[in-house]
């Protein structure tokens, strides 16, 4: 659980379409190597920076062939190091190499099973089952490890198991599914068969309260870690969906957030925030002791760090 003494540490990243430059940078992941894959949405690209901040490589151009995207807004890395990439406007998952070459896609534009509209989250558990937020279908498909449908769940409305225009999407160590039900509000926990748990969070932006939630992630503890959008914050839930504490605020300066819309935990427990109309990344954390009066940084630690800057206004 994030401590009090946690803050931003850094962020990196500034608006335009340069090396180390997003437009509108949605997903955040962290692969094995501790490099940061960022989907730079309004660029059709991903960006790799190193923990520190450093620019590293980019993939995908716009387009809709064999490795190129179209406003990719989620991202996430499996066991092998491969990078999936929730490819929205093309309405499919492309998966790549970690060095970036195009090695799949599957998904295509419908209602079907196996096909997806809009995809705006994915994520891949340790058995390398494959889950998408099927956001204009308003529910979550399942697929092989290889790109084979296997399941689907979830249905429009806002009742119990289900949802409208679920967004991002987590798997916690128990191997259950969370979903930011942006439209309403709210966070939905699902068993990996599809068999609605429980759901917390609801409109408003008090404690524990959401507007328009996008992304999700779960920390080595179990806490869910939730970028609310609208109210420009990440919250911190216990794994049961209790209220924990948030941090963030509206604002352009350090510590603050416009339109957060993804969040990731690196293995050092520092929080990575999509900071989406800022154009940039944005890095909590505990900040370092100090050694003889002076800072010691671990490893993945610079002092201050920054990442890019604009928003979602496409999606």
């Amino acid at each position: 659980m994030p401590r009090s003494d946690f803050q931003m540490m850094h962020s990196f990243g500034s608006e335009g379409a340069g090396d180390g430059q997003l437009q509108s940078p949605i997903g955040v992941a962290v692969d094995g190597e501790t490099n940061v894959l960022v989907t730079d949405s309004d660029n059709h690209r991903v960006c790799v920076f190193s923990a520190e901040g450093a620019f590293v490589r980019s993939f995908g151009s716009e387009g809709v062939g064999d490795g190129q995207l179209m406003y990719p807004v989620d991202v996430a890395v499996d066991a092998e190091g491969n990078v999936l990439v929730a490819d929205s406007g093309n309405c499919r998952v492309c998966v790549f190499s970690a060095s970036g070459a195009f090695v799949r896609s599957f998904g295509s534009q419908g209602h079907g099973d196996g096909q997806l509209w809009a995809p705006t989250g994915v994520v891949v558990d340790g058995e390398g089952t494959v889950f998408v937020a099927d956001r204009g279908n308003n529910r979550v498909c399942v697929f092989s490890a290889e790109g084979a449908f296997v399941r689907s769940f979830g249905s429009r409305g806002g009742g119990d198991g289900q949802l409208h225009s679920p967004w991002g999407v987590a798997v916690d160590g128990a191997g259950n599914v969370l979903v930011p039900d942006s439209r309403n509000s709210r966070v939905c926990v699902f068993k990996k068969d599809g068999t609605f748990l429980r759901s917390f969070g609801s409109r408003g932006d008090g404690d524990g309260q959401l507007h328009r939630p996008w992304g999700v992630a779960v920390d080595g503890e179990g806490n869910v870690l939730v970028a609310d959008s609208c109210n420009c914050r990440v919250w911190v839930f216990s794994a049961e969906g209790a209220f924990v504490r948030s941090f963030g605020s509206e604002g352009t300066g350090d510590g603050k957030l416009m339109y957060p819309s993804g969040v990731a935990v690196d293995g050092e427990g520092n929080v990575l925030v999509a900071d989406t109309e800022n154009h940039r990344v944005c890095v909590w954390g505990t900040p370092a002791p100090r050694v003889d009066g002076r800072l010691w940084a671990p490893r993945g630690g610079a002092a201050r760090r920054h990442y890019g800057e604009h928003g979602p206004s496409s999606l």
